[in-house]
């Protein structure tokens, strides 16, 4: 579930929206979310065994998304063919008071879209388990690709 508010306008200030859910709300969320998996493994896809050892790979956390142009990715780790990124608004992370780990999305992504010996996909967790930049702005211009999500892609 998605929220938005919006502040008055001052003089000094302009209209800011907030996305997200409230931190009261993540506190009341399901910590066994395995999010939403959009699987798109195909012959181009890298090697699930690549992709394993890129998710041991990354450290406990949150994995911030910190690429504010372009394709609004940032590569957390890779290893052979696989790449693992977060995507998603300029400085979305996880909120690591719901004890959410971008590792757990990804082994979750890992075993819900692997084909044979290739994985390819894209994980988005629960809304109410992702802080939207500190719950502050949100481009209100950034249409569904600015919804935070991790993925798997070829190296």
């Amino acid at each position: 579930m998605v929220y938005l508010w919006a502040a008055i306008c001052t003089v000094a200030a302009c209209a800011v929206a907030v996305q997200g859910a409230s931190l009261v709300e993540r506190a009341g969320c399901d910590n066994n979310d395995p999010g939403h998996f959009k699987c798109e493994t195909s012959g181009g896809s890298p090697l699930v065994s690549d992709c394993q050892h890129a998710i041991d790979q990354l450290p406990d956390g949150s994995c911030q998304q910190g690429n504010k142009y372009g394709s609004h990715c940032t590569t957390m780790t890779h290893y052979g063919t696989c790449k693992i990124d977060v995507c998603g608004s300029h400085l979305t992370y996880l909120n690591q008071a719901a004890h959410v780990s971008c590792k757990q999305y990804v082994q979750n992504l890992l075993g819900g879209c692997k084909s044979g010996d290739l994985v390819g996909g894209q994980v988005f967790p629960g809304d109410c388990h992702v802080v939207y930049k500190g719950d502050a702005i949100v481009d209100p211009t950034y249409t569904n690709w600015n919804h935070y999500r991790l993925q798997f892609s070829h190296s």
